[in-house]
């Protein structure tokens, strides 16, 4: 189990799923994630990277979310995006002084397809050991009659 653990974290390493750089200034480092889904027809795509930051407080990782940005194409002409929802969240303790429960949503423009979103800054980052940090997108997507949603999910930490 432990190798195929080592194998899996190789892997996502080795194809810049998970890309970590060091701040020296300071006990922090950055990373990104991206994830890419279509919906079950093929008609639709989106892409949705997620940017964080690790900080150290007092021998712990606690994780921020910095930035989210995604966008969503019609691949097939006949298709229609309805409406596109990305409910980010950051969910957990914070430096020992009680669970914070950091979540929002916001709705971009059908007219760009895409997003690029900054939490507030006054969101506590979470400690790793039990958290949830990240977001899901949510595509309602139409074809005539038909209407159908692609569901993405994208977290840096799943741990609660």
């Amino acid at each position: 189990m432990k190798k195929m653990i080592c194998v899996v974290i190789a892997l996502i390493f080795s194809f810049g799923l998970f890309t970590p750089t060091s701040n020296a200034a300071s006990d922090s480092r950055t990373g990104q994630i991206t994830s890419t889904k279509y919906d079950s027809t093929g008609g639709i795509k989106s892409v949705n990277t997620i940017y964080f930051e690790i900080k150290e407080i007092k021998g712990n990782d606690y994780y921020a979310i910095t930035k989210i940005t995604g966008k969503v194409t019609v691949l097939e002409g006949l298709y229609r995006v309805n409406k596109i929802t990305v409910k980010y969240a950051q969910i957990g303790v914070y430096n020992g002084a009680g669970h914070k429960e950091q979540v929002d949503t916001k709705y971009p423009s059908l007219k760009a397809m895409s997003y690029n979103i900054t939490p507030n800054k006054k969101w506590k980052p979470v400690l790793r050991s039990w958290a949830l940090v990240g977001n899901n997108v949510t595509v309602d997507i139409q074809r005539g009659g038909s209407k159908w949603q692609l569901k993405q999910k994208n977290n840096v930490v799943e741990t609660l």
